[in-house]
């Protein structure tokens, strides 16, 4: 009874864990004209050095709280470095008012939304179903 529990127990750990961790879908409003981005293009817009798209609109950035565990683990995979140093990167950016932050949302739901209606926005979230016709998933 014992070998059965330990399998199965590892099998759910294992689940929850891809779950956790499950790469983030980033979207895009459809005015912005973009289909496919490049992880250094995506870095380059979430760490404010880009700030218009092809077609002039303005990037608008939006992310999900620091909290939420996709966040995370975006900041490590798209832009190779720890949260702390993103949040400190954009401190430092306004402080020394060269920059603005991405808007910060607490639910994918609120960023959905923000996307959907402000064109040239971009943001990333969990679960990339349930889009509106205004905005499309970027594969990078």
């Amino acid at each position: 009874m014992k070998n059965n529990i330990c399998p199965g127990i590892l099998l759910v750990i294992g689940l929850m864990s891809d779950f956790a961790f499950a790469d983030a879908k980033v979207i895009v409003n459809t005015k912005a004209g973009v289909t496919r981005l490049s992880q250094k293009e995506i870095a380059e817009i979430f760490l404010g050095n880009r700030t218009l798209w092809d077609n002039g609109l303005k990037i608008k950035v939006a992310r999900l709280d620091s909290d939420d565990d996709v966040t995370t683990n975006f900041i490590e995979k798209t832009m190779n470095m720890k949260p702390r140093v993103y949040i400190a990167h954009w401190r430092k950016q306004l402080f020394s008012g060269s920059g603005v932050p991405p808007k910060s949302f607490k639910n994918q739901d609120e960023l959905k939304e923000f996307v959907a209606n402000n064109e040239g926005a971009i943001g990333f979230v969990r679960d990339g179903s349930s889009l509106p016709a205004s905005i499309k998933v970027i594969n990078y």
